[in-house]
């Protein structure tokens, strides 16, 4: 413990100042994004799928949507079935 605080104290001060701490969070933020995991979910997670229409066009109803999310399930395409679900709300 003794090691890492001495490193985070260069002037030898016995004390952590504002700038020595925030200089600290910066460099173990910068370690942070170099080997860690992305910044947002977003870079994660897959784009939203768009969900099939009808034949004719026009947008699914709610119980085809259910359906399709059901279908979805059992084929162990759970990304897919929350986001038919998502739009049933």
């Amino acid at each position: 413990m003794s090691a890492l605080f001495a490193s985070m104290d260069p002037d030898g001060s016995g004390t952590l100042d504002f700038g020595e701490l925030h200089l600290e969070l910066r460099k173990a933020k910068a370690a942070a994004h170099l080997g860690g995991p992305p910044s947002s979910p977003q870079g994660v997670m897959p784009p939203s799928p768009r969900l099939p229409v009808r034949e004719d066009g026009c947008p699914m109803t709610a119980p085809e949507l259910e359906d399709l999310a059901r279908g979805y399930q059992h084929e162990g395409r759970i990304f897919e079935a929350h986001h038919a679900y998502e739009r049933l709300a």
